[in-house]
């Protein structure tokens, strides 16, 4: 049997990366703790599951920047809407920095059974719109479901993917 990392919190509090300047390290880390791991450890026991450490290199894998390089037609943005079907509220990760809008209204968002909604309604140049969207990061964790992701702006459909 190999070797073994146990960790106290749930997978989904960590943030897990590939380790830039070691092929084949990976980092994973909360607030107050860092793991730097490879190919030696070959089981990760979290609080809420037990994964492998090829299921680690695809979780990195499918950490994905969605949204950078989306173009957008209209020159002001109105309304935001991300819908995600597959989301998995135990595991994955949806996060942004909703400062770089001036958002007069509070965003919404819901999370229910295998879906995600946020709705933002704002008035912003599709600029600063197109720089919030590379700020938005969403880790995806593989439990053998695809995510379906949809985007509107303005309540037309400018992005869909299933990953």
């Amino acid at each position: 049997m190999g070797k073994i990392a146990f960790y106290d919190k749930k997978f989904g509090e960590y943030e897990i990366e590939k380790f830039q300047n070691l092929q084949n390290f990976y980092l994973i880390k909360d607030d107050h703790y860092c793991d730097i791991v490879n190919d030696e450890i070959e089981r990760f026991k979290f609080s809420d599951c037990e994964i492998e450490f090829l299921q680690l290199v695809d979780v990195t894998s499918r950490h994905k920047k969605l949204f950078e390089n989306i173009k957008i037609q209209d020159d002001i943005v109105k309304s935001i809407k991300i819908l995600i079907k597959g989301y998995d509220q135990s595991l994955d990760k949806f996060d942004f920095d909703p400062g770089i809008l001036n958002l007069n209204i509070p965003y919404k968002y819901a999370i229910s059974q295998d879906f995600f909604e946020m709705t933002i309604f704002l008035e912003e140049k599709s600029s600063v719109v197109t720089k919030f969207f590379s700020s938005i990061d969403y880790k995806i964790h593989k439990n053998g479901e695809s995510r379906h992701v949809e985007f509107f702006i303005n309540s037309k459909k400018i992005y869909e993917r299933i990953i």
